[in-house]
């Protein structure tokens, strides 16, 4: 899933948003490009995120983070990818009108926030949590390791 301001805040495009998070899976793994792709609506209207509710009901959705760190010594870089799946429950039209009523959040991000009351529409997490909250700490760990670095060394 790619997370995509639609606010075009700052002047940015928003399609040009897309086309370098495109270039960028490309430069990481062609390969990634080959998986289905969901494009999530960020900064969206109470309408865009009831859709995306829609269609995540009674399916499995994919939400990845790209992560790189640099070592400005060396100017070597470290990317990693985080994949987790969420299988979702069914979401009854009723619980999604009530929860996008409520959840004021729930329109700048995937459509759903996990630490809320929409926790309830997720059946399984096959993955990192933290991932779905917006940074998965197991690969930056992994990645700090690989740069022979610890959480002392970053303090």
């Amino acid at each position: 899933a790619h997370i995509i301001d639609m606010s075009a805040f700052e002047g940015r495009d928003p399609y040009e948003d897309y086309i370098t998070i495109r270039k960028e899976l490309e430069d990481f793994s062609p390969k990634l490009l080959t998986k289905k792709e969901i494009i999530i609506a960020n900064k969206m209207d109470g309408e865009e995120a009831k859709e995306n509710l829609r269609k995540a009901s009674n399916n499995k959705v994919s939400v990845l983070t790209g992560i790189s760190l640099i070592n400005l010594d060396t100017e070597e870089a470290f990317t990693d990818f985080q994949e987790t799946k969420v299988i979702m429950n069914e979401i009854t039209e009723e619980n999604i009108n009530y929860y996008i009523e409520k959840e004021k959040d729930a329109l700048y991000v995937s459509g759903f926030v996990i630490e809320t009351v929409a926790s309830c529409f997720i059946q399984s997490i096959e993955g990192s949590y933290y991932n779905i909250l917006g940074l998965p700490v197991e690969k930056f760990y992994q990645l700090l390791r690989k740069m022979n670095l610890d959480l002392k060394d970053i303090d």
